[in-house]
């Protein structure tokens, strides 16, 4: 408030988000509104015009509006604890971040491409099952349709063409199920496991292969959600009882 300018400082080590400063002279009995916005394209030199922005408008009462927008995500949940700032977090931000950052932008963390994890957004989008049910009841069936036939599924993917990673990973596909079952006890909505949906094919992961990245193709079979989640739940079963046959022989154990 007292400095006359900002510092311009850039660089390793700070943290600024974005920094705006708007001088004003301010006079007793007087109020002052500013508002400002920012936005991108993804030809940086194009302008971005206000009505492209859905429910935004220029000016201080579409300011108000916009932040009327963001306090509207999510009311569903609300906690009253002895910690201020407990409260402020839970019954605001949080659910808002969980949102905005890590399911709308895929951008949090270590999480910055865009992508979908098939792990990360189910375990993400599971905080909202009060807030935005229909949300979820979307992500379960996006992520089932990145399921290959035989029960594993691509471990992240770019929308919109799909192109991602096929990999060893043995938890991915298991958050299928969890998720799902997670939905329907809270909302009841069982109509979601008759949902018919395609599987994706590609080659297997070779044994000394981490991963490969390609684009699979849309197979023609389908299944309900509830037959994805069976065939996700399958594979692990059969990779634990592979992996519990490589280990019996050596401990001398017999299943």
């Amino acid at each position: 408030m007292t400095r006359s300018r900002l510092s311009g400082k850039v660089g390793a080590a700070l943290d600024p988000c974005a920094a705006i400063q708007v001088p004003f002279e301010l006079f007793d009995g007087k109020s002052v509104s500013s508002s400002s916005a920012s936005a991108s394209d993804e030809t940086p030199m194009t302008p971005v015009t206000w009505p492209s922005l859905p429910g935004i408008r220029c000016g201080a009462g579409g300011a108000r509006s916009g932040v009327a927008v963001l306090e509207s995500h999510p009311r569903a949940v609300n906690v009253e604890t002895p910690d201020p700032a407990l409260n402020v977090l839970t019954n605001g931000w949080l659910l808002y971040q969980t949102l905005a950052c890590r399911f709308w932008a895929r951008s949090g963390y270590y999480q910055p491409g865009g992508a979908f994890g098939f792990r990360d957004q189910l375990q993400d989008v599971m905080a909202l099952i009060h807030a935005e049910p229909q949300l979820i009841r979307e992500h379960l069936i996006r992520c089932a349709a990145r399921q290959f036939q035989e029960g594993d599924v691509q471990h992240w993917w770019h929308p919109p063409s799909g192109r991602g990673v096929r990999t060893h990973c043995s938890d991915d596909y298991l958050w299928l199920p969890l998720a799902t079952c997670r939905y329907v006890l809270s909302t009841g909505d069982t109509g979601v496991l008759n949902e018919p949906i395609h599987f994706i094919e590609g080659r297997p992961v070779n044994p000394e292969e981490d991963s490969y990245y390609d684009l699979p193709a849309r197979s023609e079979e389908s299944a309900s959600l509830y037959e994805h989640c069976v065939r996700a739940i399958l594979r692990a079963s059969d990779g634990v009882s592979t992996a519990f046959r490589s280990w019996a022989p050596v401990t001398g154990t017999t299943a």
